[in-house]
């Protein structure tokens, strides 16, 4: 298994290799990326891990390398296995949205894109792979999708969350929220909850 340091010693050590300021500089930005980066092996062993997905897994990276998945994602649960499986069996690049749900029960969504990674006959030696957590964006677009339908519903209905609403079209029918451009604002703004005072 090849680390970064192992990259940086060979580098550092002359040669036809890569500059090892570029490629501190190249390590240290694969690091810190707020995406989850990493590389496996054929087996499902990770050779490398970046802090953000440390900060998933709950723990250091570097005891991340050298283990597999099992020890923090519950893989009954989650789509790891068979993206990781995709990518490595068919030789090509997976783009996909994917459950990940941890050991301590928390359930995230990343938009992962995984490449094959091939040695020098084209063989198959691993993947690289790097994951976005979308968890936030899909809650908001789902709120948003269900305010929508409030908006255009010419139904009475019931909406649950932190406080459950009723609405009801007591005016012939029509729909009050459609009516009024600001409603959710002032909605909002009157109720307890996420949004609200």
């Amino acid at each position: 298994m090849i680390t970064p340091q192992d990259a940086l010693d060979a580098a550092a050590a002359g040669g036809d290799g890569p500059d090892p300021v570029q490629l501190r500089r190249l390590w240290t930005l694969v690091d810190n990326l707020d995406a989850c980066f990493y590389v496996k092996d054929p087996a499902g062993r990770y050779l490398f891990a970046n802090k953000a997905l440390g900060a998933v897994f709950g723990a250091d990276p570097a005891q991340i390398v050298g283990s597999s998945d099992a020890p923090f994602v519950d893989l009954e649960n989650s789509g790891i296995g068979a993206t990781d499986l995709q990518a490595l069996s068919n030789g090509e690049k997976v783009a996909t949205d994917e459950l990940v749900c941890l050991r301590n029960g928390d359930c995230r969504l990343f938009r992962s894109v995984k490449l094959p990674l091939f040695d020098a006959e084209r063989r198959v030696v691993g993947l690289c792979g790097i994951s976005t957590d979308i968890t936030e964006r899909k809650q908001i677009d789902d709120s948003i999708r269900v305010a929508a339908t409030v908006f255009h519903s010419q139904e009475p209905m019931f909406i649950a969350g932190a406080r459950s609403y009723h609405l009801t079209h007591r005016d012939g029918g029509r729909n009050p929220l459609r009516d009024d451009v600001d409603w959710q604002t002032r909605f909002l703004a009157k109720h307890d909850g996420p949004y609200g005072p």
